[in-house]
């Protein structure tokens, strides 16, 4: 499965991302997750600490699965994630 991660602001130029993952524009990220499990069994974490460029009051940080693999999707409803996040300094995990 492949995740992407969009942000509303451009990132910063520099970004030091996990092996699985690539930056394919100034404002988004692919991550490969692999195969995830239909009974949710092997739970799959996938941490980036993502920089921005400047210094945005927010940000709106948006999350869906560009690939799936060709899984049925029982749920399809949860593919998509959109938060809003604000410049408080806290780390945001979701």
């Amino acid at each position: 499965m492949t995740v992407r991660v969009r942000t509303s602001v451009a990132l910063a130029e520099r970004q030091e991302l996990p092996q699985s993952c690539l930056q394919t524009d100034r404002w988004t990220v692919l991550c490969r997750t692999g195969t995830l499990h239909a009974d949710g069994a092997e739970e799959r974490r996938l941490a980036l600490e993502l920089r921005l460029a400047g210094r945005p009051d927010e940000v709106v940080v948006r999350v869906d699965t560009l690939w799936n693999g060709g899984a049925t999707d029982r749920n399809p409803g949860n593919d998509d994630h959109e938060v809003l996040a604000p410049a408080t300094g806290d780390e945001y995990v979701f």
